[in-house]
């Protein structure tokens, strides 16, 4: 469905292994080659926090902003906020349906460390077809997620409730 992304994100949290270990969240349009995630994991993680990277496009390395929905989390800390809020999929403003929420809750349960010294690198859409997609009129619904977090703010309660909504079965 259309940006619904973070929900595969959440099902993945939950189905990773139960011991807690670190999740990478990026989207398929960004790469952590061998040697940024051996940059990222050398050095002792502090598991209050999570960590947002540097970004540069391919093929020059040109560098950008920082991604807001890539970043290292241990999974208690992802689920500490009940993962990302399914209310906002299929919806675009926040971020690509309530990224700047979820960001917002999750820094005060682990707070955000950005690490300089690891460059994931990001892909356009020549390269990656489904990056950075202009499809949809993304007006039309950043209006829609706009109604949702105004009518979901308004109960007092901006929590993620059930996080995995959507029937789905095990391939591998």
């Amino acid at each position: 469905g259309l940006w619904t992304m973070h929900e595969a994100r959440n099902l993945g949290a939950q189905q990773c292994a139960k011991d807690d270990p670190w999740l990478l969240m990026s989207d398929i349009d960004i790469v952590a080659t061998p040697e940024v995630l051996f940059t990222m994991l050398d050095t002792r993680l502090d598991t209050s926090k999570h960590y947002t990277f540097e970004r540069a496009f391919a093929p020059d390395l040109t560098r950008r902003k920082m991604h807001c929905n890539t970043f290292l989390v241990k999974r208690s800390a992802y689920w500490r906020v009940n993962g990302y809020d399914v209310d906002f999929c299929g919806l675009y403003g926040g971020g690509y349906g309530g990224d700047g929420e979820f960001l917002r809750q999750l820094s005060v349960v682990a707070r955000p460390v950005h690490r300089k010294d690891v460059v994931l690198i990001g892909h356009e859409r020549d390269s990656v077809a489904d990056a950075n997609t202009t499809k949809w009129d993304r007006d039309e619904w950043k209006k829609k997620y706009r109604a949702v977090f105004d009518a979901k703010r308004k109960t007092g309660d901006m929590r993620s409730v059930k996080p995995v909504r959507r029937q789905w079965e095990r391939v591998l």
